[in-house]
């Protein structure tokens, strides 16, 4: 429909990718499709989708629409190129292609015409691998009010990615239709192939509204996402995914069930990807362990949880007791030391005039005199009680 060039603003520098309507075709409705493609693109205002920020009509070229200059290559380009990718370097192109996808199905901006050739693979400046969206020129808006450019008599997209929807041209096309061109773009990133191949436009219709895929297992593929392809390529529309979301979803909980090695992922990537694939693959992993250990029983974790109390405890009480004054340690020692001996009694000495019944009895306190009127004199050495010859 068109022939894009590269360009550079006249002002500012600004490297540019300019797309030209071909100046033969003299179809209203092709030109009314190349209008809305600008129109639905700046409606959706996703980071994965290109983004037109010029349209213009030039006596020389007619119409024309600017957009920013990508380098890289396209998802179809980079496949022939290398191969099939593996599943952990096709995982975050699905999520990110997955993200654009429902914010035009949330904006009704259904595309009909997804396929690798129109998904780029850039490099953002920063390592990190862009995603972008290219071609709405097939776009239908799901509101009422839209301007009607297809024959309902018709069925249009590239025959390889097509639904039974469109190829019987039922009028109710809706955004599930893109969840089924994604179907197929995954099995072609899986596997380098298509899950129906024919030689005639005809035989492929057929096939996409009477026949079950191949699955990427029996195309030489990785082993473990055939349901997620089966799914996402069901007949029936309300069997498939309903969102985008929801095929990436299912497809990054296979890879984690499929045991893929992230090493082999650096097979169909540069360095810049090699550790951002295995840092996913292990937050997955941990994740997934996470989730294990929570399903344990409720017993396990309070035993765990009184066993540490306790061993925390007795800590706490060894270090107070260790912080102890030494005084209040040696408290204890004293009181349990046993009694010393008893001292020997000292020896009483006696008078010489003392008998030794005199000299061995004890001291005792100072009394009343006796009856007589009469009291004795205290002695140096002792008091004793008794008569003596001198008077007071």
């Amino acid at each position: 429909m068109g022939t894009v060039y590269s360009g550079v603003h006249p002002v500012i520098g600004t490297k540019v990718a300019i797309k030209v309507l071909d100046p033969r075709i003299s179809d209203p409705s092709v030109v009314v499709r190349f209008i809305r493609e600008a129109q639905v693109v700046n409606k959706i205002r996703h980071p994965n989708i290109i983004e037109i920020f010029a349209f213009g009509e030039s006596p020389d070229l007619g119409h024309y629409f600017v957009m920013p200059l990508l380098e890289g290559d396209t998802l179809a380009a980079r496949i022939d190129k290398g191969g099939a990718l593996e599943p952990l370097v096709a995982l975050p192109i699905l999520k990110k292609i997955a993200e654009a996808l429902d914010a035009a199905h949330d904006a009704g901006v259904y595309h009909r015409d997804l396929k690798p050739e129109n998904v780029v693979l850039a490099d953002d400046g920063r390592g990190e691998e862009l995603v972008k969206i290219l071609d709405f020129g097939l776009a239908k808006l799901s509101d009422a009010t839209s301007v009607k450019v297809t024959s309902e008599k018709f069925s249009m997209g590239t025959p390889l990615y097509m639904s039974p929807e469109q190829w019987a041209a039922v009028a109710s096309v809706d955004h599930r239709t893109d969840i089924y061109a994604l179907g197929v773009v995954l099995h072609f990133m899986l596997t380098g192939r298509h899950p129906f191949e024919a030689d005639t436009p005809v035989e492929l219709m057929k096939m996409h509204t009477g026949e079950p895929p191949t699955l990427p297992s029996q195309q030489g593929g990785p082993a473990g996402f055939d349901d997620v392809i089966a799914r996402a390529l069901a007949k029936d529309r309300d069997q498939r995914f309903q969102r985008a979301s929801e095929l990436h979803a299912a497809f990054a909980a296979a890879c984690a069930g499929a045991a893929v090695d992230p090493l082999a992922a650096t097979s169909s990537t540069g360095s810049k990807d090699r550790g951002r694939v295995a840092l996913a693959a292990t937050a997955h992993a941990g994740a997934t362990t996470a989730s294990t250990a929570g399903a344990r029983p409720r017993w396990i974790l309070l035993l765990g949880v009184v066993t540490a109390a306790a061993v925390v405890a007795a800590v706490i009480a060894l270090v107070l007791h260790d912080r102890r004054s030494p005084e209040t340690r040696k408290a204890p020692a004293a009181e349990t030391a046993p009694p010393p001996a008893p001292a020997p009694a000292p020896a009483v000495v006696a008078p010489p005039d003392a008998g030794p019944a005199r000299a061995a009895e004890k001291p005792q306190r100072r009394e009343r005199r006796p009856a007589t009127g009469r009291r004795t004199k205290r002695s140096n050495v002792h008091s004793t009680w008794g008569k003596t010859d001198d008077p007071f």
